[in-house]
């Protein structure tokens, strides 16, 4: 049974790709508002911490008894929504992505250091993701390579190079599958991320709009 529509699926492919998230997901700052859940009470709803995160009556904010007021709601459910994205991007986005953010520097620096226990890995993998695609991929490398075969006159030198080659286009499809992998986890934390910074938006807006009416009211009375 699936959890989510094709469509939808291929919607968050194209456009929701761990590449895409880990612009924000590598960032200390959202790494950081992992422990905003934890400590939140001892912060936004400490008492002392609600005074001085008022705004100045100047900006049009009138006193208010000491509650927890809309903007700081706002503040602290924007920065656990921000903190949820970021958990998941921790716990689902395969280390190669976090590491590269492509897969030409994925290979470039991985390439030479892999053995064949580490290219046979990423073969078993390829063909239990998308045996389709795999074997395609198996057909390419081993025209090349009957080709090679062919040609008893050829030198240990091209089938160094043709090896490498292989490895390379191995490499290069399993950092995309690894890209691909879990749509539900990049969907849900795509919206984290989103729900998150727009709520932390709101409040910035709003001491932004004041400041704009107190400027022109001061214009105004010129």
């Amino acid at each position: 049974m699936r959890l989510m529509n094709p469509r939808v699926i291929n919607f968050v492919n194209d456009y929701l790709s761990w590449r895409t998230l880990r612009e924000v997901g590598n960032l200390s700052a959202v790494r950081m508002t992992v422990l905003i859940p934890a400590i939140g009470y001892l912060v936004l709803f400490n008492e002392n911490v609600i005074q001085y995160l008022k705004l100045s009556p100047a900006l049009g904010a009138y006193p208010q008894p000491n509650s927890i007021g809309a903007r700081l709601l706002t503040i602290y459910f924007g920065l656990t929504s921000v903190a949820l994205g970021s958990l998941l991007y921790s716990i689902f986005c395969p280390l190669a992505v976090k590491l590269y953010s492509t897969a030409s520097i994925f290979v470039g620096s991985e390439r030479d250091n892999l053995g064949d226990l580490g290219l046979n890995e990423m073969r078993e993998a390829l063909e239990t993701w998308n045996p389709e695609k795999y074997r395609i991929l198996a057909e390419e490398m081993q025209r090349r390579w009957d080709i090679l075969l062919k040609n008893p006159t050829v030198s240990h030198a091209p089938s160094a190079e043709l090896r490498k080659r292989d490895a390379t286009l191995i490499m290069q499809a399993y950092y995309c599958a690894l890209d691909a992998h879990y749509p539900l986890a990049r969907l849900a934390a795509t919206f984290s991320f989103v729900l998150g910074f727009g709520l932390l938006a709101v409040p910035s807006l709003e001491v932004f709009w004041r400041c704009i009416v107190l400027a022109l009211g001061h214009l105004t009375n010129v």
